[in-house]
């Protein structure tokens, strides 16, 4: 897939082995083992910031439909990183 240059949003999860460290670590250090959407979206990006909490339940639906919500965004891949979900997409292009 081509993926216009701009600024990007992802949302996930992080309750799979290793945690919030295991998956920010993911994200930030890449690795060549490609497991899920984003790590494949990284080999062209660079990863900024992140926004997280360790709260006991997932709020990446949400954070998901809150930020497909603002003015500007646009989901460049549909499904992308929502594969198990019901969601139009995980990542949106600003």
């Amino acid at each position: 897939m081509a993926f216009p240059q701009g600024w990007y949003a992802y949302m996930g999860s992080a309750f799979g082995p290793g945690g919030l460290r295991a998956r920010l670590r993911r994200h930030f250090h890449p690795s060549h083992r490609f497991h899920w959407h984003i790590d494949y979206f990284r080999q062209s990006a660079e990863a900024e910031g992140a926004f997280f909490t360790e709260a006991p339940i997932s709020y990446e639906h949400v954070w998901a439909a809150s930020v497909e919500a603002i003015p500007g965004a646009s989901i460049p891949a549909r499904g992308f990183g929502a594969s198990d979900c019901r969601c139009p997409a995980h990542l949106f292009y600003f």
